[in-house]
């Protein structure tokens, strides 16, 4: 006898009053003790049956709709059947779970009840007048619990809410606009709502049964460590932490995220987590950006004055901790005036910019290019000696004398440029800038268009 694979259960399925389905959820492979299974349950009631043999399309129809019974064959419990019945317990907050057993003795019996099933029967030895007695049993216990459970909301609830209609779980749980992740005692996700689907671009069917560990990786930071999602609490609710989670595509999205674990009260019959993932990436940006323009000048888009002093301060004190050698460069323009004075201060500023594009092209990428204003700039090298800061002074030089605009009538512009160590004797970023002014100064004395090494 061919088993149906697919059953259409949109129309046509008998449902009780108040909501209570009359359909079973049969899962199990192909085989002779489904075959028979199956005749008994086909000729054992008057509830409608769905077969799958699929154990993940099994969970996915749990996972979307209620079901009075699911009956659990032999042939998915041959291998880590203890798990399997475990997960289908969790799945399901209101079915009665039955396991069909080839032979049925206490030492396979007992290790079956206590992961969640709530009966066990030997598919030998059964008849369909048992098979009835034994489903109507169980579904008429797990409707006293429906009935008991939804008479204590409704008796709760206000007057007015009898007019309201009652939303089931899922509803609310994808009203939500955080992606809720929830697993089982093993870490296997057992329900993800919509935007969850939706911020790790997989499916609620991908996703049932798999290890929360192969759906989501969370770092400390954009390239940091990874983070067990589910270490950030114990028995307790965790703290929101801002971490960054890594999506199918590769790309790094940074979200809050929060656990807490399943109450055995509200959650009868079940143990586990919850994930909520909470997506910041616009307020990140928005953070950002904000840190961004605190830092950094507006025209040039290299660090401002207060970031490029905060750098310095650091690499004294890294000097001074580790006697590291870090050397500075100081620059002013020469005829930077006579620009803005002929041809207006756009293009005053286009030359700024143009020179700015100069020294990253010139600098390594560990060193910091900072505008203290007008056309003042400071290059903090680090990790650089006092020789090679001097060879990098002349480049730079070189290069500003021979920048021009796009017109071709910019009066010629040059640098007078000053290099100060800094070092383990440096005092602080005031006295090292004031040294860098200084030699700056001699450098214009001398005629201008030269590099002068600080004395200190």
């Amino acid at each position: 006898m061919r088993l149906m694979e697919a059953i259409s259960r949109t129309e046509g399925i008998p449902v009780m009053g108040g909501g209570i389905p009359q359909q079973l959820l049969y899962i199990d492979t192909p085989g002779q003790s489904r075959e028979r299974a199956s005749q008994l349950l086909q000729a054992s009631g008057d509830y409608h049956l769905l077969q799958t043999p699929s154990l993940p399309e099994g969970m996915r129809l749990l996972a979307e709709e209620d079901f009075a019974l699911v009956l659990l064959g032999a042939g998915i419990l041959e291998a880590d059947w203890r798990d399997h019945v475990s997960l289908v317990r969790t799945l399901t907050q209101w079915s009665p779970v039955i396991v069909l057993m080839d032979t049925r003795s206490e030492t396979a019996t007992r290790p079956v009840i206590e992961a969640g099933a709530d009966d066990c029967l030997e598919i030998a030895g059964l008849t369909p007048e048992l098979l009835r007695h034994s489903i109507r049993g169980a579904v008429l216990r797990g409707n006293r619990w429906r009935i008991g459970r939804t008479t204590r909301i409704q008796t709760a609830g206000s007057s007015a809410s009898r007019n309201t209609p009652r939303f089931p779980d899922r509803a609310i749980l994808d009203a939500i606009g955080d992606a809720l992740l929830v697993v089982d005692e093993q870490d296997r996700l057992i329900h993800m709502n919509t935007s969850g689907e939706t911020l790790l671009q997989l499916s609620r069917m991908q996703a049932l049964g798999r290890p929360l560990h192969a759906l989501v990786t969370l770092t400390s930071d954009e390239f940091g460590v990874e983070v067990d999602p589910l270490t950030l609490s114990g028995k307790r609710p965790a703290v929101s932490q801002l971490l960054f989670l890594t999506l199918p595509d590769g790309s790094r999205r940074p979200a809050q995220c929060s656990t807490w674990p399943l109450s055995a009260s509200a959650h009868p019959g079940q143990a586990g987590r919850v994930l909520q993932i909470h997506d910041v990436s616009e307020i990140y940006k928005r953070l950002q950006k904000a840190s961004y323009d605190a830092s950094h000048d507006p025209l040039t888009g290299v660090l401002n004055r207060r970031e490029i002093c905060r750098r310095i301060g650091r690499a004294l004190s890294l000097a001074r901790e580790h006697d590291l050698e870090h050397s500075l460069i100081y620059f002013d323009l020469d005829g930077f005036k006579q620009v803005n004075d002929l041809l207006g201060h756009p293009a005053g500023d286009r030359l700024l910019r143009e020179i700015t594009r100069m020294l990253l092209d010139t600098l390594r990428g560990r060193d910091s290019i900072g505008r203290l204003g007008g056309d003042e700039f400071v290059l903090l090298l680090e990790y650089c000696s006092i020789e090679d800061a001097i060879e990098v002074a002349d480049k730079i030089r070189d290069l500003i004398r021979g920048i021009r605009l796009e017109d071709h009538k910019t009066p010629r512009v040059s640098a007078s440029i000053s290099v100060v160590p800094v070092k383990t004797t440096s005092a602080d970023v005031d006295t090292v800038l004031r040294e860098a002014d200084r030699a700056c100064y001699q450098a214009k004395r001398r005629g201008k268009d030269c590099v002068e090494v600080a004395a200190c």
